[in-house]
């Protein structure tokens, strides 16, 4: 039995699927599964049970889950002794200004002399490198629904309906979303936060707005422009976030929303990482006790 033996074992047991495993450790999925089934040979004991889509540990998987895991943690602990300190932090675009310096404040006092790189990218990639081991905290949007992820939510912020000045909702204060049918709801591309974006997508609908306007890649510029325009009507919080910021160079007006809406902020970690990474652990303490420190999140 080799050390990544336990490595394939632990990850397939914490994502639930061979496919969902093997994206985290970049592999392809057949040579997981017959790694997997190899271990399984070597113990003399399935690992998993095997169901639709979902695998699911038998006894002797769950009793070899924690020995695994204290295995690789001792394992990494050896092999990050030697490595430089440093902490790579993901980061999405619209997180605010004091969320980002909460966050890099209260891991620059729980880990003094350790190296803080920021990896700016969309919350979807960025959950996906948290996964892989890519990334070793992340600023990001919620909700936060990911296996094997945790979070602690930093802020929440209003978001607002914006619309261009010429459009018949110009004079206005505020709108109801059923109000916007006729016009097509601006954003990037939809993978860049599958979660918000979903849910947001179910909420356009039940308020019988159907009709989209996605453009590609980051290009928030773009849904700048079809706003402006009066083609399309976007959401944004009004002060801060790359998508605010291209807003308000334009002719635009941001609008209540009857019923209200806002943009959640999460620190987020892998849930496994934290039994082999004690600075890691460490600075997730130290952020949770600035934001319960905090006279409002928000």
């Amino acid at each position: 039995m080799e050390i990544w033996h336990l490595r394939y074992f632990v990850a397939v047991a914490e994502e639930g699927t061979i496919a969902r495993a093997a994206e985290r450790l970049h592999m392809a999925a057949s040579p997981l599964s017959r790694r997997i089934r190899d271990l399984e040979k070597e113990l003399g004991a399935a690992l998993f049970f095997r169901r639709h889509h979902h695998l699911d540990l038998t006894p002797r998987g769950a009793e070899l889950l924690p020995r695994a895991c204290d295995v690789l943690a001792r394992f990494d602990a050896i092999a990050g002794s030697a490595a430089p300190a440093r902490m790579t932090v993901g980061i999405a675009p619209d997180v605010s200004g004091p969320a980002r310096d909460l966050v890099l404040s209260a891991i620059g006092d729980a880990c003094p002399g350790v190296e803080v790189v920021l990896s700016p990218a969309h919350t979807g990639p960025l959950l996906s490198a948290i996964r892989a081991g890519d990334v070793d905290l992340a600023v990001a949007h919620g909700p936060i629904h990911e296996r094997g992820i945790d979070a602690i939510l930093l802020e929440r912020r209003p978001t607002y309906v914006v619309v261009g000045r010429g459009t018949a909702f110009g004079a206005r204060s505020s709108v109801r979303l059923s109000e916007l049918a006729d016009l097509a709801f601006a954003s990037i591309d939809s993978t860049a936060a599958p979660a918000l974006y979903g849910r947001l997508d179910e909420t356009l609908r039940a308020a019988g707005v159907h009709r989209r306007a996605a453009v590609a890649d980051s290009n928030f510029a773009g849904v700048a422009q079809l706003v402006a325009a009066g083609q399309a009507f976007t959401f944004s919080t009004r002060d801060t976030g790359t998508t605010a910021r291209l807003l308000r160079d334009e002719d635009v007006v941001f609008l209540e929303v009857d019923g209200g809406g806002d943009l959640s902020t999460y620190a987020t970690w892998s849930t496994s990482r934290t039994a082999s990474d004690p600075r890691l652990r460490d600075a997730i303490t130290a952020i949770r006790r600035a934001v319960d420190g905090a006279v409002s999140p928000s």
